[in-house]
């Protein structure tokens, strides 16, 4: 799942992700999108939130919601550090590469074990 309100953004990490073998079953562009994917019952091993969502809240509450539906949270921002509300979470620092995002994916994107 990948959640930025930044259209090409967004379009340009889902082909990232895929070109990694992954697959992206959903990519949205508003907060209010997230949020009505998280009210139903699907999961997804990685979610990239963007933390800067425009005119919404801001990708902290997106997140942390992420976290209830994904295995792992991946925060993108062009900050240097997450916000301390998100510490354990991933963090893809903007602009990023093919090579960050599949290091990523490669840590982060097998489902942890029940």
């Amino acid at each position: 799942m990948i959640v930025d309100d930044d259209a090409s953004v967004g379009q340009i990490l889902k082909d990232m992700v895929e070109g990694c073998g992954y697959a992206v079953t959903h990519l949205v562009h508003s907060d209010s999108d997230a949020y009505t994917l998280f009210d139903t019952d699907q999961r997804w091993a990685v979610a990239f939130v963007d933390l800067n969502l425009g005119k919404g809240p801001t990708g902290v509450e997106v997140a942390r919601r992420a976290a209830e539906r994904s295995d792992n949270v991946i925060v993108m921002t062009g900050l240097a550090r997450l916000p301390d509300a998100l510490t354990g979470m991933g963090l893809l620092l903007k602009p990023f590469s093919v090579e960050q995002v599949r290091l990523l994916l490669d840590s982060f994107g097998r489902p942890k074990p029940s």
